[in-house]
């Protein structure tokens, strides 16, 4: 019955022909040391909130005893989609947020194949390879615990922040909840409803999102807390001591609620000298937080801290995946203020002017945007579109991106189809350069245009989603 309903599930999908299915159901060896995960349709596009910047759904996952994260994009707005991941831990943590605030966790093993149904209106999951027991797929979804609004809910909500005794009313309801759903874990427990991994997965989940909520309890924790490699991979864990390093190293944080707006370089420094940590805890701390440092600091503080983090962490494999991920070994680019530097997904170097050359006799539509930029990503539809509308014009497409992260970059490439030609670029020296600092490019989206003599002739053009393009680009394509 397992394998019949391991067929039915990969047929209707569509994602592999009868040989490739016939192959992966006669061998198991195919498919032990992955995971295979079916998205079922489910239209995303409603889980954008432009105003607030986010992104309505992210999916992602940490191997046990790992704290590097691995990101899902599915393609399912309009069809069923399958991703398969190599993993090499026995067992992942996912996340799961939807429509905004919804925030899904899951345990999976090492060959699963994973369905995800939204039938309900929220992310239901089946295993479709072996038995589980009643509460281990869809414990957040069944339980039948009110949780109090989150603080991101209650503003969505009132249109407005809790004030002091709102938030000293929500901590008591909080810590109400979370004594209930212990206590419904345990009752499951001894039920024997519920695995005793992913038990010990949602108790610690309840218990570190309390914390990271309500800050006072850092007080009450132990040293014991400090040292749970077994826990890492779990994203309310590594929030919450990345909210302990702040606070007992006493580092100024530009928003109280998150952790990483504070002086990374500062607190890479206080961990590395600190001996509360296992070592593998201090690993995944100086990781998130020379992460941070790539993210938002300079190309020198990143050169820098890389080096501290070679000298500190002996595994080649995580050295070698923030080198490539974070393109150290194009510093030099990253720092030249003359030339507006630029990398196609080959890594291929190339100036702006290049690009000019290539489309001379051309009109050429320029959209800087970013993967985490939500009204860039809500305009790609529109884009899409009018390039449809003008594949027959002398007129071209280049999207430059202001990523720092080249995998995040990518994913969200190819998520959005940006695969035009090699018109899909990421800018290496941004905002270094002079023409960045010209044009006061501080804010994205951010849309230029240049004539048929590679002349820019529109520093704030209007987006694409807005009409009033097309008068544009049809004045300069009949020049």
């Amino acid at each position: 019955m397992i394998l019949l309903s391991f067929i039915i599930c990969f047929f209707s999908c569509n994602q592999f022909s009868k040989k490739e299915l016939d192959t992966r159901t006669k061998d198991p060896e195919t498919n032990k040391n992955q995971i295979v995960f079916i998205f079922k349709k489910q239209n995303f596009e409603n889980s954008v909130d432009i105003k607030s910047n986010v992104l309505g759904s992210a999916i992602f996952y940490s191997e046990k005893n790992d704290f590097t994260i691995i990101e899902l994009n599915p393609s399912n707005s309009v069809k069923n989609d399958t991703i398969v991941k190599k993993v090499n831990s026995d067992k992942i943590c996912l996340s799961h947020r939807f429509n905004k605030v919804q925030k899904f966790l899951y345990e999976f093993q090492k060959g699963d194949t994973v369905v995800f149904d939204y039938e309900k209106g929220y992310p239901y999951v089946s295993i479709i390879n072996r038995k589980v027991l009643k509460y281990d797929n869809n414990f957040l979804a069944d339980i039948k615990i009110e949780k109090p609004l989150e603080d991101f809910q209650f503003v969505l909500k009132n249109k407005r922040i809790r004030n002091g005794n709102e938030n000293k009313i929500y901590f008591k309801e909080l810590s109400n909840y979370r004594i209930k759903v212990e206590k419904f874990l345990d009752s499951i427990m001894n039920e024997n409803l519920i695995s005793p991994s992913i038990y010990e997965m949602y108790k610690a989940s309840n218990k570190f999102s309390e914390i990271n909520t309500d800050k006072t309890l850092l007080k009450s924790i132990v040293s014991d807390d400090l040292r749970r490699d077994d826990l890492l991979y779990l994203k309310s864990y590594r929030h919450f001591l990345n909210n302990y390093v702040v606070q007992k190293f006493h580092i100024k944080t530009q928003f109280s609620n998150d952790p990483m707006t504070c002086n990374s370089k500062i607190a890479f420094d206080s961990i590395n000298r600190s001996a509360l940590f296992s070592n593998k805890v201090k690993e995944s701390l100086l990781y998130t937080h020379l992460v941070n440092i790539a993210e938002k600091n300079s190309t020198v503080d990143l050169d820098e801290y890389f080096k501290k983090f070679q000298e500190i962490v002996k595994n080649p494999v995580l050295n070698e995946y923030i080198y490539d991920t974070y393109l150290l070994d194009y510093t030099s680019l990253k720092t030249n203020i003359k030339d507006v530097y630029l990398l196609n997904k080959t890594k291929q170097k190339i100036t702006i002017n290049d690009v000019l050359s290539q489309h001379r006799g051309k009109v050429v539509y320029v959209d800087f945007w970013a993967s985490w930029c939500a009204p860039c990503r809500s305009a790609m539809p529109s884009s899409r579109k009018l390039h449809e509308e003008y594949k027959d014009k002398d007129l071209v497409f280049v999207y430059i991106s202001i990523d720092n992260d080249f995998n995040k970059w990518q994913a969200a490439s190819e998520k959005e189809d940006l695969s035009i030609g090699n018109n899909n670029l990421l800018a290496m020296n941004y905002p270094n350069a002079l023409f960045y600092k010209e044009l006061q490019l501080k804010t994205i989206p951010r849309y230029l245009i240049y004539d048929k003599k590679g002349k820019l002739v529109h520093q704030n053009a209007p987006g694409p989603e807005n009409n009033e393009i097309r008068f544009e680009l049809n004045k300069y394509l009949k020049e």
